[in-house]
């Protein structure tokens, strides 16, 4: 009975909470801290959510293209911005970019992610990149030109780049120095500033690279973005005259680096966030194509290269550095919280007991149930006994109190002519029945046979009186006790069948592994739920078993001591009032 209401209970519905759409089920609630040295808000943050079975075990419970997902702010009322880069429930892989109003130094964002609506329409609440994204490649497909991202929809039509490659974020592009892309013109007409990035990791870093290029520098006007023996080098032409921006340190090879080039008032080159060459000097305007790798003018890079974004603005180094943080793997900036369940159906810890009762195997649940008729008849007998007890308590307190008011009452002899087995009053307390018991085996010793009157108590006849007094003492002992002994096999047989569903299912699990050939959570969930399973049935019977058996135990000692000193009691005042004159023999008795 206990474990049926404690897993009953686990159904039960949580604490009201806000709750964004009742149609919803569940929702992840998620924090977003700023980077410590953040000195002033940035606005249109886009955050990455990476979502896998570690953080987010139920995949299985939206939509198989995450059609139902929603991200909702921290007031759940408000629903962010947002876009499914990637959504795998098979491979338990899932990439969401959310657009957070405003990032905050010292003060973490929250936001709620929704999922659990098998009816939710195909929508997502709007772009998730400020309007001044022109273009956003995230590299997912596998085949095709890369596509755009963006509300502008500025998708490539050509492409000789190495597509479905392990990217920083989810898949990329690979170029081997020979390859490249080509971004519509489209994309960077009529743009007075400018921001490109990317995230790269090279694999070659000896000799001259192109990496970014837009029209012609040498010729004048355009842009120039090449790797000269590891080291980033920005080359800009235009009316204005040329500029040139070159960082110190070499790139490594095979590592990712975020690159960035914005282009405003003046220009600036930065590597994960932190500028590394910088000018003053306004830039020409650049028109044309943007070609990602090779080119005519010279050799490509040769790395691989994930996330290409292109702005209409200058973007704020602050920008960026909370970008590059935010999109780190496991970065601590980006919090996960505990599934929650909606007010309407079970809580979260509900869920995942359910999630663990299903797997469950037939063996286990026998045991279970084999546990659970234990504790549904130690139940019974437990609130039995506790009501029993307490109204023997009440009663012998109630008979005590009318005993000490006037006991020689209590002594007195029926007449002569009265059937000794005939009780003189309606006996509810153990000590009055021990009392009335006294008194009609001492009619029986006291009476003469032939006479009408009583006779006196002799020693003889005290030792017979003591025994019938034993004996009605062991009866009403034998009473209370009436019943602890399942509670006792409770105690003792609960916990040992737990543990043999332990066993069984270590043994199931182990079965399962040499069929297998292969261990992984499918495999071993079954046998591992049935163990545990059992195991806490077992206990959750048996802790309070062992409990209420101590206390009621404990209260039984107590009402058989209380009738043990009231024998006593009585036994004295049997000798004082009706032992041979002068109490010889009785006393001595």
């Amino acid at each position: 009975m206990v474990f049926v209401i404690g897993t009953l209970s686990m159904w039960l519905p949580g604490p009201t909470l806000a709750w964004w759409n009742g149609d919803w089920e569940y929702r992840l609630p998620l924090a977003v801290t700023a980077p410590e040295d953040l000195a002033q808000p940035v606005p249109d943050v886009p955050v990455l959510v990476r979502l896998q079975f570690a953080n987010f075990g139920y995949f299985f419970d939206t939509a198989p293209d995450g059609a139902d997902l929603r991200l909702i702010a921290g007031d759940d009322r408000s629903e962010l911005a947002y876009d499914i880069d990637t959504y795998d429930p098979t491979t338990g892989i899932g990439l969401l970019w959310v657009r957070l109003p405003a990032l905050e130094p010292g003060r973490a964002s929250s936001i709620n992610l929704y999922f659990g609506n098998p009816e939710a329409p195909p929508g997502r609440s709007g772009a998730a990149y400020d309007g001044a994204e022109r273009l956003v490649l995230h590299f997912g497909e596998t085949d095709g030109p890369p596509r755009d991202a963006s509300a502008f929809a500025n998708h490539l039509t050509t492409s000789t780049a190495a597509q479905g490659q392990m990217g920083f974020i989810g898949r990329g592009i690979h170029l081997d120095g020979s390859q490249g892309l080509s971004v519509p013109a489209s994309v960077l007409n009529d743009a007075r500033e400018l921001t490109v990035s990317a995230w790269i990791r090279p694999t070659a870093v000896t000799g001259a690279a192109r990496l970014l290029s837009v029209g012609d520098p040498a010729g004048g006007s355009g842009l120039l973005l090449r790797l000269d023996d590891g080291r980033l080098t920005a080359r800009l032409s235009g009316t204005a005259g040329e500029i040139l921006l070159s960082a110190t340190t070499p790139l490594q090879a095979d590592r990712w680096y975020h690159l960035a080039l914005t282009l405003g008032r003046g220009a600036a080159l930065l590597l994960d966030g932190a500028v590394v060459a910088s000018s003053e000097v306004p830039p020409a305007l650049l028109q044309g194509e943007l070609v990602v790798g090779a080119a005519a003018g010279g050799p490509g890079f040769v790395g691989d290269l994930d996330e290409l974004r292109v702005s209409h603005v200058a973007r704020r180094p602050e920008w960026l550095a909370a970008a590059v943080a935010l999109q780190q793997p496991d970065t601590p900036r980006l919090l996960f919280g505990e599934v929650e369940a909606s007010r309407s159906g079970v809580s979260a810890y509900g869920e995942l007991l359910r999630t663990l009762t299903g797997l469950v195997s037939v063996d286990g649940w026998i045991i279970i149930g084999i546990i659970a008729v234990i504790g549904v008849m130690s139940i019974e007998v437990i609130v039995d006994k506790t009501l029993t007890l307490g109204r023997v308590s009440r009663a012998n307190r109630h008979f005590l109190k009318l005993y000490a008011a006037n006991p020689d009452d209590w002594l007195q002899l029926p007449a002569a002519d009265t059937d000794p087995a005939t009780p003189l009053r309606a006996a509810t307390s153990p000590l009055q029945r021990l009392q009335q018991r006294a008194i009609t085996e001492l009619v029986r010793l006291l009476r003469t046979p032939g006479q009408t009157g009583f006779g006196r108590l002799t020693a003889e006849s005290l030792e017979v009186l003591r025994s019938a007094i034993d004996s009605a003492i062991v009866e009403e002992a034998s009473r209370l006790d009436r019943g602890l002994v399942l509670i006792t096999m409770a105690v003792s047989a609960a916990p040992f069948l737990g543990l043999l569903g332990t066993v069984f299912g270590v043994m199931i699990t182990f079965a399962s592994v040499a069929a297998e050939g292969d261990v992984d959570v499918n495999t071993i969930a079954p046998g591992v739920a049935s163990a545990m399973s059992t195991t806490v049935a077992g206990l959750v019977v048996a802790i309070p078993c062992l409990f209420a058996y101590n206390g009621l135990a404990s209260q039984v000692r107590r009402l058989t001591d209380a009738m043990d000193l009231f024998a006593n009691e009585l036994l004295g005042r049997f000798v004082h009032a009706y032992g041979k004159q002068g109490g010889t023999d009785a006393a001595a008795a």
